[in-house]
């Protein structure tokens, strides 16, 4: 709303004087009402939480929560995630040949509320031994909306395996597979296996009986809202701001148990 500019004669300045209040210099100097912004990355679940803005008080709470947990499976959120520890096959074509690849996740790190980085090894199928497989590979890779890309580095094999690199960017399929292309130029096509991938738990939700005990700690309720896993159950988060950067300063507990905070940086202010 634009506000109207009035000038005042003396006569009007000086009876304005005798009906307006007199504000102090301390109210009007009074600090604003705190608020809670930023995000955090939590591991062990991996999860990533952002803070919209909370604020207000215990009876008129404002604000809301992005919460992804990429380790709770939640069929439809549209939000991709990758089990660990569970073999994942993946097929490379190179023109009518077939070489079959598996991969295995060994650490997840959310980046934001529907994106991941991984770490991984795996290795080409299609070749083994008594003594296990002959070519063996390490993996890193990220997951970021409708998209997986795969990036190898061969590390054992016969002569001229060793060193070999390639990246394998993969359209993720409602089914959890996905196909897509390869660096390698021989590379004709690459597709994963139907459930390589799962929808995980992700929502945004509105906050409730939110309280700033001092400048740097803040705490807020909130429920998991319908259409998704676990909806209708409640839960509590108290955090506090230990500085900038947020790793190994800020805090994060969820109904009174205390999560590691490895990314992003949550502010009180």
């Amino acid at each position: 709303m634009r506000k109207a500019i009035l000038t005042l004669g003396a006569g009007l300045v000086a009876a304005a004087a005798g009906i307006l209040p007199v504000v102090s210099a301390t109210a009007a100097s009074a600090a604003p009402a705190p608020h809670l912004t930023g995000s955090v990355n939590i591991d062990n679940p991996d999860l990533y939480s952002g803070f919209n803005n909370i604020g207000g008080t215990p009876t008129a709470s404002t604000g809301s929560l992005t919460y992804t947990n990429f380790n709770y499976a939640d069929p439809g959120s549209g939000v991709w995630s990758l089990h660990k520890g569970t073999p994942i096959h993946f097929n490379v074509a190179v023109g009518n040949a077939n070489f079959n690849h598996v991969l295995i996740v060994d650490s997840i790190e959310p980046s934001g509320p529907n994106a991941l980085t991984f770490t991984g090894h795996g290795h080409w199928a299609d070749l083994n031994g008594p003594d296990g497989p002959i070519v063996n590979w390490t993996a890193t890779g990220t997951v970021s909306g409708g998209q997986m890309v795969l990036h190898l580095t061969y590390t054992t094999g016969p002569a001229g395996y060793v060193g070999y690199t390639a990246t394998d960017t993969f359209t993720i399929a409602p089914d959890g597979g996905g196909s897509g292309t390869s660096s390698d130029a021989a590379v004709t096509g690459i597709t994963l296996d139907p459930g390589s991938l799962f929808e995980a738990l992700a929502f945004n939700a509105p906050v409730s009986n939110v309280s700033f005990p001092n400048g740097t700690d803040a705490q807020f309720s909130s429920v998991v809202p319908a259409g998704h896993a676990l909806a209708g159950t409640p839960f509590t988060v108290k955090v506090h701001d230990g500085g900038n950067p947020g790793v190994g300063h800020d805090t994060w507990s969820q109904d009174g148990t205390s999560y590691t905070v490895d990314g992003g940086n949550l502010t009180v202010h």
